[in-house]
């Protein structure tokens, strides 16, 4: 058994996900992680809660990867039993798995083996898995550069995204979502119209659109021990999301809720697929029938995990302590709204049921941003991570009026 205070966590990229997790880390155990990138980002400026290295190639180089994280490891060997690394998004994670063998140490990995966790990367793959799995996702066809037209159904409003984001990520166009809402069939072809013109030769996937706002839309993020086979789940509630167009679907307010019908569907897929490791789930219920479809899986922690702490969950104190075969801590459930910009800017987008919800005492005394952490209160850091919100917030709120 393993100590969990002589596990190293090691995280990648220096970007708010990544800022959430060393947060979490420092808020369990109280001391400092590593952070291993290719710069500095705002979330990390003047950081007092992690070690920084940084290399300008670290996510674009295998070998400069490999290599800094190596360096990482002779540094701190002589201190520790273990590393534990921690990958913020697809893109690190596969990184990650492609470079395992060129490590001079074996890691610990809370995710997914490292087969599964590049395959579910494909959402066409992750659609046909939970439809063999008896899982509820909307109706979705894939179009090509080839087949494009021919591929859109010939009625209703539609939904469209890449199979693979990362790689339709690469290319640019007039008018690109990260996800695009069509009306009609006709909207929908020349949409992908400029998407495969744009030069791009994946896959799009192109769903039935599910009825209802983003306030149908519901988050859960959890992880799954493959040493008790047991799950921890913190469920939420979109209020707000980002229209922006690339940031389309991003939620803005998360607040508390407990579908159990979403945990059910949630530990259904994890046991059919044999999944272990953190995980995101994105699910929409249908206004007329209250059916809840699964929409998305993130092999990893989502961007807005941090509601999970204030409901009580910290993830990454449950990794650690999993490896190390320690006990659990107890779990205290509180309501909480979690927000990106600064709370006075939200409350302005918010009226009727929602205002009062979100300004209910209990639920408004726990709101909360994973960048506002009073162990790390630089000066500067503090005024320029406001400054970021309070823009956030205007843009949001010129966003809204437009």
């Amino acid at each position: 058994m393993t100590d969990a205070e002589k596990i190293l966590p090691v995280i990648l990229g220096t970007d708010e996900n990544s800022y959430t997790i060393a947060r979490s880390y420092h808020a369990a155990f109280g001391k400092k992680c590593v952070v291993c990138g290719a710069g500095v980002l705002l979330p990390f400026y003047r950081t007092s809660i992690a070690h920084l290295h940084t290399d300008p190639r670290f996510s674009s180089d295998p070998d400069v990867f490999c290599a800094l994280l190596n360096s990482v490891y002779a540094k701190y060997r002589d201190e520790i039993d273990e590393v534990m690394i921690f990958g913020p998004t697809e893109e690190y994670l596969e990184l990650l798995y492609s470079c395992l063998e060129n490590l001079d140490f074996t890691p610990l990995l809370p995710y997914p083996d490292p087969k599964l966790g590049p395959a579910l990367a494909d959402k066409n793959y992750f659609y046909s898995r939970m439809e063999e799995c008896g899982v509820a996702v909307p109706k979705t066809g894939v179009a090509t550069a080839e087949n494009y037209c021919r591929a859109v159904p010939e009625e209703g409003a539609l939904f469209l995204k890449a199979a693979n984001y990362g790689e339709f990520n690469r290319f640019d166009f007039p008018g690109k979502h990260k996800g695009f809402f069509a009306a009609d069939p006709n909207e929908a072809r020349a949409y992908l119209g400029s998407v495969f013109r744009s030069g791009f030769t994946g896959e799009m996937l192109v769903q039935t659109y599910i009825a209802g706002t983003n306030e149908q839309e519901y988050s859960v993020n959890g992880y799954r021990s493959r040493r008790t086979q047991q799950c921890t789940f913190v469920q939420a509630r979109s209020v707000l999301t980002d229209k922006r167009p690339m940031w389309v679907g991003n939620h803005l307010l998360l607040t508390d809720t407990d579908r159990s019908d979403l945990f059910g569907m949630c530990t259904r897929a994890l046991e059919k697929l044999g999944y272990y490791g953190f995980f995101n789930f994105d699910f929409k219920v249908d206004a007329h029938t209250d059916r809840p479809y699964m929409l998305e899986l993130n092999t990893r922690l989502g961007r807005s995990f941090h509601y999970a702490n204030l409901n009580g969950v910290n993830f990454i104190e449950q990794a650690v302590r999993d490896f190390a075969g320690a006990d659990l801590p107890e779990i205290k459930r509180r309501p909480f709204n979690w927000i990106t910009a600064d709370r006075a800017s939200v409350e302005k987008l918010l009226d009727g049921e929602n205002l009062a919800h979100f300004r209910a005492e209990e639920r408004y005394r726990n709101t909360g941003n994973a960048l506002d952490y009073a162990a790390d209160s630089d000066a500067l850091r503090r005024a320029r991570i406001t400054a970021h919100r309070k823009k956030l917030g205007s843009e949001l709120a010129q966003m809204v009026r437009g």
